[in-house]
């Protein structure tokens, strides 16, 4: 914001991270909030009937530092974090990048596949989605995804099984071959 030494400008960024700090908000969430908000409000006009410009800036910075709290408390709440500890003996991923020395038309064809993979793979739910990626792609054993998950390795299994003839029937219905299937989930010989 290249007006930031303008007076109006920094008002609106005190009374804004004033309210951010009241509702909660602290350090880059709070700067955030305050940035926003001056960028919302510099030109505004006050809304007729205003007599008191100041006094309803500050109720619109606490109303909307309170709105991006609860924003940011919905977002925060589907964030999941990206697990941290990776197999060292795990199975290449069946799909490499291609090579330079692909032609064309092979690099089209291997992107298409991709992207059935990924459509089908999108069809599943959160949880299997993400068992069966961690187990084909990566190899984890089922014993291992059963411990990180809590549930039985027979459970899994079924978790598993049902991903898998999902996607092997969204790969079958968008025209791969039952040996395409199982060649591309395969893992490659050592």
């Amino acid at each position: 914001m290249e007006t930031c030494n303008d007076a109006p400008v920094r008002f609106l960024l005190a009374i804004a991270r004033r309210s951010a700090l009241r509702v909660g908000l602290a350090g880059e969430d709070a700067e955030e909030c305050a940035l926003l908000f001056a960028a919302e409000h510099c030109a505004a006009p006050s809304p007729p009937g205003v007599r008191c410009r100041e006094a309803w800036l500050h109720t619109c910075a606490h109303h909307h530092a309170a709105d991006y709290r609860r924003a940011l408390s919905r977002r925060r709440q589907h964030e999941r974090p990206w697990p941290e500890i990776f197999e060292t003996d795990c199975v290449c991923a069946p799909f490499d990048l291609p090579d330079d020395c692909l032609d064309p038309g092979a690099a089209v064809l291997q992107d298409e596949c991709w992207r059935q993979v990924v459509a089908a793979l999108l069809d599943l739910g959160e949880t299997p989605l993400e068992l069966w990626a961690r187990h084909a792609f990566f190899g984890t054993p089922v014993e291992r995804l059963a411990r990180s998950t809590g549930k039985t390795p027979e459970a899994v299994r079924k978790v598993l099984s049902r991903a898998s003839k999902h996607v092997a029937a969204s790969l079958l219905r968008a025209g791969w071959t039952q040996e395409d299937v199982c060649r591309a989930f395969s893992p490659p010989p050592p």
